[in-house]
């Protein structure tokens, strides 16, 4: 057999085996079909490469998951919502969980706080909220942003703040505030349930890997398989996450890890992280007020009330 050209050694396996197949000839029309297998063989490099990008497109089926289960416990925390729903000191909406879905899902709301939220946005040619993909309520079009977001605006317009160092510090708070259900169903913002806001990172701190098997409900503690120790893991700001020991009791670790989120977000260039607004007072009545914590562990304790502190 004739040597290939340069240029086509790297197709070699390709023409040998085309020639198998015809008639083991070695003159030139062999060498016109070995352009086109190149041809071909190119195209099939194509193809695979076209193959290969949809792998990225599982991610997005993940995230739709994510959305799913997300949408599925709003509405299973509203249908027991419903049950324990009092209609003396609340007011309800029944919303489609989408334009096109069968499943209703109520938002339940104290009567003066929808009724100021209305007058306050004056949604005259605006439809009923729905729920997103994500669980969240959503209202008007897509530059009106979630229905969350509105109520989040509107309590923060309430806010009064006579410090002038406090009031340019709320000013930015305000850039990074987000509200706080206490309970799965994003529909629900009676008095104890949505509470309060706080900033936007805050709630970083409480995520728990997914791939442990014995997650930790407290920020910075995690459980590490391999030692069958909880281990603590701090992110100081603006660093990357740095390891801080093993502990047989979790609560040891729990103590340790609040005892350097004290440390390391203390400085008055972490404020922000301290600050978070209270939206009822004592009698449930709506009465937003801007508070600083004087350390981190103080806001854990209010921003997460539901746990053994």
């Amino acid at each position: 057999m004739a040597e290939l050209p340069a240029k086509r050694k790297r197709n070699k396996v390709n023409y040998d085996e085309r020639n198998n197949v015809e008639d083991g000839s070695d003159d030139g029309t062999e060498e016109e079909l070995h352009d086109e297998e190149s041809a071909a063989a190119g195209g099939k490099v194509e193809e695979e490469e076209k193959v290969k990008k949809p792998v990225k497109k599982k991610k997005k089926k993940n995230s739709v998951k994510w959305n799913a289960n997300h949408l599925k416990n709003t509405l299973d925390q509203n249908k027991l919502d419903e049950e324990a729903f009092d209609a003396t000191n609340s007011d309800e909406l029944m919303i489609l969980t989408s334009s096109r879905a069968k499943n209703q899902c109520k938002v339940f709301i104290k009567k003066e706080f929808k009724e100021n939220l209305w007058k306050f946005y004056d949604w005259k040619n605006t439809k009923l909220p729905r729920l997103d993909q994500n669980g969240k309520l959503y209202i008007g079009n897509q530059n009106d942003g979630t229905f969350n977001q509105h109520v989040a605006k509107y309590i923060l317009s309430l806010v009064e703040v006579d410090d002038e160092t406090k009031a340019a510090t709320f000013e930015e708070f305000k850039k990074v505030a987000v509200g706080e259900h206490d309970t799965s169903n994003k529909a629900d913002y009676r008095p104890n349930v949505y509470y309060l806001f706080v900033h936007d990172k805050t709630n970083y701190f409480f995520k728990s890997s997914k791939k442990s098997d014995r997650p930790s409900v407290y920020p910075g503690v995690s459980w590490f398989t391999r030692t069958k120790k909880w281990r603590v893991q701090v992110t100081p700001p603006g660093e990357k996450p740095k390891y801080f020991g093993l502990y047989v009791d979790e609560k040891k670790a729990r103590d340790r890890a609040l005892e350097l989120y004290d440390q390391l977000y203390n400085g008055d260039d972490q404020i922000l992280r301290r600050c978070y607004v209270k939206i009822y007072n004592s009698s449930g009545d709506i009465e937003p007020t801007f508070h600083v914590a004087k350390k981190m562990s103080d806001l854990f304790k209010i921003i997460r009330k539901n746990i053994e502190w």
